[in-house]
């Protein structure tokens, strides 16, 4: 739990007031934020033996965070969402693209200002257990871009880079 606590301590410290964020090597233009909804329980359709720990620990902080986000235009910026919307979003996707989206995928987010979602792999039985990806909205699932091994590490580079899409 100190992982995840310290790194959202870290966000909410550091960036709940909007400031300029340096996207490689430059100073971007609008200024980004970042701030966590209130804690709320779980989804009761999640099953939290299936959820990666480091998920876990975060929504048991907080039920989402919109982060680095860009509150005066609206075009940058990464909302995660708790469990419950979590499950609709998944659901909807799943109906959507059933070809490029594979059991054990939850979707927990989606970047502001274009249709790219964070994808978040819950099958244990797989290799890939933890990992997160990103679900490009033409690209088939072959080109998603596995950004970390888990979504502790994924924090934390998303941190490092300040919002910045540090994949691209």
């Amino acid at each position: 739990m100190k992982q995840m606590e310290k790194a959202i301590g870290y966000l909410k410290e550091g960036w709940a007031l909007p400031k300029s964020a340096t996207h490689r090597g430059k100073e971007t233009f609008f200024k980004l934020a970042c701030s966590f909804k209130e804690i709320a329980p779980l989804d009761k359709v999640i099953n939290p033996s299936k959820i990666p720990g480091d998920l876990l620990e975060f929504w048991h902080l907080c039920d989402g965070a919109t982060l680095f986000a860009d509150n005066e235009y609206g075009q940058w910026g990464l909302e995660i969402w708790g469990s419950r919307e979590a499950i609709k979003k998944t659901e909807t996707a799943y109906y959507e693209r059933p070809k490029e989206f594979n059991n054990g995928d939850l979707i927990i987010g989606r970047f502001i200002g274009d249709s790219d979602l964070l994808v978040i792999r819950c099958d244990k039985q797989k290799k890939d257990y933890g990992s997160i990806l990103i679900a490009l909205p033409i690209d088939q699932r072959k080109d998603w871009p596995v950004v970390a091994t888990d979504f502790a590490a994924f924090l934390e580079m998303y941190s490092h880079y300040e919002g910045d899409k540090y994949w691209e």
